[in-house]
């Protein structure tokens, strides 16, 4: 293919004096197969400039599921993201999300990753303001953006009890 004048604009991230860390947690630090683990995301600007137009995200681990989560996310493949337009100097933004394990998930340790990215860069459109709808479709996403600031947080599955049954009882004999 040959592209004639293609020019990429990226999007407004926030100039270099911003500093945007995330810390994640775990509620607990084990958790049986089968069971709910949930986690806490928190970005802090710690730059003197404000950010814009960031998201933090949570990548969902292989073996488990989405439940729940205290703030509107948008959901992008296995991730769970947090739209942040503006983040101020020494403002800090988190959610809390609700994973469930699956039954048969072995035991061991299971990493789950956060990250700060700034928006997919997109190309401009090439429909010009006055004229009719490009016959091209909506722009395509170029590239794939790289974390700012990546965080993990680490709880260990143990195995499953199963339920136990009532003992029965010896007959009455009396």
């Amino acid at each position: 293919y040959l592209f004639d004048n293609v020019s990429i604009t990226p999007q407004d991230v926030g100039p270099p004096g911003c500093d945007v860390p995330i810390e994640k947690e775990a509620d607990q630090s084990t958790v049986r197969a089968g069971g709910r683990v949930g986690y806490r995301l928190t970005a802090r600007n710690r730059g003197r400039l404000p950010a814009r137009n960031l998201r933090l995200c949570d990548r969902i681990p292989r073996r488990m599921t989405f439940v729940s989560a205290d703030r509107r996310l948008r959901r992008i493949g296995r991730q769970r993201c947090l739209a942040i337009p503006r983040l101020r100097p020494g403002q800090r933004v988190s959610f809390h999300v609700v994973l469930q394990v699956s039954p048969n998930a072995p035991q061991g340790r299971v990493t789950n990753i956060g990250d700060v990215t700034p928006p997919p860069v997109t190309p401009p459109s090439p429909v010009d303001p006055g004229s009719p709808a490009s016959p091209l479709g909506p722009p395509a996403v170029i590239a794939k953006p790289k974390p700012i600031a990546i965080a993990r947080a680490t709880v260990r599955i143990v195995k499953r009890v199963p339920a136990q049954r009532p003992r029965a009882r010896p007959p009455f004999t009396g």
